[in-house]
């Protein structure tokens, strides 16, 4: 019994840590604060992601309350949005996400983000033919920190029969860690889409309500006064 009983528990654990390889094995690149993965989005953990919705052609920025996003080629021009297979410059159907492709002609995707305590950002990215390229994520935090990370050097498997997501998220919120740019750079002309977002509420400055600001205003001049008063009162003495 008990030599049966050792070998199920050995059992269990091997396959426990085969799980556990399993579900790290889509981590490309971690330095503690910030992780480049492959997904797919149920490796996604407890970021409440919401889908990003493009509705301007070409892709320059979005509004996303409190801030925005914007996006821009290596030129620091707009990303034109293209639909593969529908268009005569892009005859073949090569994008296998939904809606429009944003693609770049300088092998560059720049994606920043403005005023917003960002601590996920998942994209879809496409080729029309066998393609690599490298992520880097930047990042900073209240302290002032700033930091970035990058994948070591070029990972493939995006290519004409695949266009795999890719996801950078904040694995270390303390101190409100937050996204503030991602870079992706192809070796070729291609581009991203099915974009998801995930932002911190807790992170979120406060602006004081015009009543509070009142009080404040109201104690200074109090403070002022009973200041005046005393020195007058002092110089006459």
């Amino acid at each position: 019994m008990n030599f049966n009983a050792t070998i199920i528990r050995t059992a269990v654990l091997l396959t426990a840590g085969l799980f556990g390889l399993s579900a790290h094995a889509d981590v490309i690149k971690s330095d503690g604060n910030v992780t480049i993965r492959s997904l797919p989005h149920e490796i996604t953990e407890d970021f409440q992601l919401e889908d990003l919705v493009p509705t301007d052609n070409p892709l320059s920025s979005i509004a996303y309350a409190p801030g925005s996003i914007s996006f821009m080629d290596g030129n620091e021009q707009p990303l034109r949005g293209i639909n593969p297979g529908h268009e005569s410059d892009y005859p073949d159907d090569w994008w296998h996400g939904s809606g429009l492709v944003y693609v770049t002609e300088t092998d560059t995707m720049i994606v920043d983000f403005s005023n917003l305590y960002v601590t996920a950002f998942t994209f879809r990215l496409g080729a029309n033919k066998e393609a690599q390229a490298w992520i880097q994520a930047f990042y900073s935090d209240d302290t002032g920190a700033t930091g970035s990370l990058r994948t070591d050097g070029w990972f493939t498997g995006i290519g004409p029969d695949s266009s795999p997501e890719y996801g950078v998220f904040v694995t270390d919120q303390s101190s409100c860690r937050k996204l503030t740019s991602v870079v992706i750079d192809p070796n070729f002309t291609w581009g991203l889409g099915d974009m998801q977002i995930a932002t911190s509420d807790t992170c979120t400055t406060q602006v004081p309500e015009p009543g509070s600001l009142g009080l404040l205003g109201a104690g200074l001049l109090a403070m002022g006064f009973v200041w005046r008063t005393r020195r007058r009162a002092m110089v006459s003495v």
